[in-house]
Order: C-alpha cells, then sequence, then structure tokens
C-alpha cells in the first residue's frame, strides 16, 4: 500500500498473539477492536489510521461509493450462508441500516419470496 492509495477497510483490529489469532480466527481475538466502535474511524471523510493488514486495494473504475458496500455485503452474504433459509423460507429482517439491506439483497439473490425487511427510520 502506498500514501493516496483508494483502499477499502475491514474493520477488526486484532492482537495477532491470542491462540484465537494464531488459529486464523482473528474474528474471535481475545483483544478485538472495530474501527468506529472501540476506535475512532469509519464513515469520515477525514480519514483515520488503522493498520494495513485491514486495507485492501480499490480497483481502478471501481468508484468509492460501491466499494464500500463490500464489507456489508460479506456480512450479509455470509449471513445467508450460515443460516438454513430456502427459497420456501419466510425471512424477517430486523433493520435497514447497510448490513440489513445488504442481508436482504443476498436474500433476494437467493429467491426468498416471503421477505420482510422492517426498519426504525423513516428515511430507510
Amino acid at each position: 500500500l502506498s500514501v493516496g492509495d483508494r483502499v477499502v477497510v475491514e474493520p477488526l483490529v486484532r492482537c495477532g498473539a491470542c491462540c484465537l489469532c494464531g488459529k486464523g480466527k482473528y474474528h474471535l481475538c481475545d483483544s478485538l477492536s472495530v474501527v468506529g466502535l472501540h476506535l475512532p474511524g469509519a464513515l469520515t471523510s477525514a480519514g483515520c489510521v488503522v493498520p494495513s493488514y485491514t486495507c485492501f486495494r480499490v480497483p481502478d473504475g471501481l468508484d468509492l461509493s460501491t466499494a464500500a458496500l463490500v464489507e456489508p455485503l460479506a456480512c450479509g452474504i455470509h449471513a445467508c450462508q450460515r443460516s438454513s433459509v430456502t427459497p420456501e423460507s419466510s425471512v424477517l429482517v430486523l433493520g435497514a441500516g447497510p448490513i440489513g439491506m445488504m442481508v436482504t439483497v443476498a436474500l433476494l439473490h437467493r429467491k426468498i419470496s416471503k421477505l420482510t425487511c422492517v426498519y426504525k427510520h423513516e428515511h430507510q
């Protein structure tokens, strides 16, 4: 990575020393911190400082607004893969924030016909 590269960030900052990090399960790290929750940053135009291992270059031709959806979409896809939903399932998604919407997108891709997404805020 170089200064000025366009990147997206996986917001998980791990210790790298615990047993779970050693097994490659850094998302379960004993000292896990999340950028934007435990550490300053995320959703800021001013930028933030994160470890380089959390950064992934955005390919030329992919706009940053679309690239920003990669992590929420990955969460949505992962949630669907871990579930036992089938096209015949009735599914309720609670919340229409970025991850809730990406779960909904992933479920639509799986052709779930009985799908409801509820939201709290009118702008959603």
